[in-house]
């Protein structure tokens, strides 16, 4: 089984998707608001910059779902640097806290739950602005009572959010079809798993990591959805993949996770991970991913760096 850099700190991996808006005091005495994303086909931006070059397939149009008229490389208009972000900047996602970006750090909870960040009273607003409710409660202690890796809460169950005033989307982030060479190219990776499985992505996102003007993609394939993660059957598979340009100009290929259930195998503990979105956190001007990952016994929330070797900058997770 080939475990990936998203997981560092338990013996489960992680799985994927993305996030929204807040301020830096305490929600019970401010106007704070946080924006919710729910994995939009099209996802939406205020600015964008056009690729010159792109880890896809040579700038050509890729289908997008019925109804939409966006190509993979979009003509736009340059994005300009963005302020720092001030105060912490809080991502909340499955029910956890996975943590906080507060003056060039980020910051974990409190592995033994017994303090929690005041998100109480806290406005929920999508990325058109619209209020979608408030945080409810005071958070209450997360996961099972007796795990010493328990996160905190709040009440808002199936969403990803974040705090903060700044622009969480400088750069379109595209779903595309996948091309023949991504299903080549991910079942070859499964394959090397030993799973006997004919693959099916089922997602390809291209998107501008840095404001380069190049673009990258990420490629999901699942075996099972994200609710059910109980399917123990050898040929099982999980992969995320990033593609980008490499210092050379060749595109690399860099795989986030990949783990697959071969046959024979008598017991099957799979981590699925799954896309939950991509989102400029600490207001560099460079997307961070954000990940989901469930198995049999275990769930959790990842973000993830993508630049560079690749690195976890926060993860929460539940379970054994």
């Amino acid at each position: 089984m080939n475990r990936s850099p998203l997981r560092q700190t338990a013996a489960v991996l992680v799985g994927l998707a993305v996030l929204g808006a807040c301020s830096d005091t305490d929600a019970a005495s401010s106007s704070t608001t946080i924006s919710v994303i729910e994995n939009p086909t099209t996802e939406p931006a205020q600015t964008t910059s056009a690729p010159t070059s792109s880890a896809g397939d040579g700038g050509s149009t890729t289908t997008v779902p019925e109804g939409s008229t966006t190509t993979e490389e979009p003509a736009t208009t340059t994005s300009t640097l963005p302020a720092p972000v001030e105060g912490p900047v809080y991502i909340v996602s499955d029910d956890l806290v996975v943590g906080w970006y507060e003056d060039g750090d980020w910051v974990m909870p409190d592995p033994s739950g017994t303090t929690a960040p005041p998100l109480a009273g806290v406005e929920l607003r999508d990325l058109t602005g619209q209020v979608m409710g408030a945080v409810g409660a005071d958070p209450t202690p997360g996961c099972f009572p007796e795990d010493d890796r328990a996160n905190w809460q709040v009440e808002l169950e199936g969403a990803t959010l974040i705090s903060g005033t700044h622009q969480l989307r400088p750069r379109e982030v595209l779903e595309t079809s996948p091309t023949p060479e991504y299903v080549e190219l991910v079942q070859s990776i499964v394959d090397s798993t030993g799973a006997p499985a004919t693959i099916e992505i089922d997602r390809v996102l291209r998107f501008d990591l840095e404001g380069d003007g190049v673009d990258e993609v990420l490629i999901e394939a699942n075996s099972v959805d994200a609710g059910d993660p109980y399917d123990l059957n050898p040929g099982q598979y999980s992969v995320l993949l990033l593609r980008r340009i490499g210092p050379d100009g060749e595109v690399d290929n860099v795989v986030l996770h990949s783990e697959g259930a071969p046959a024979g195998d008598e017991f099957v503990y799979m981590t699925y991970f799954y896309i939950r979105g991509l989102a400029d956190i600490d207001g560099d001007n460079t997307f961070e991913l954000i990940a989901s990952y469930s198995g049999f016994e275990w769930f959790g929330v990842d973000v993830v760096d993508l630049t560079g070797d690749t690195s976890n900058l926060l993860n929460a997770g539940c379970g054994v």
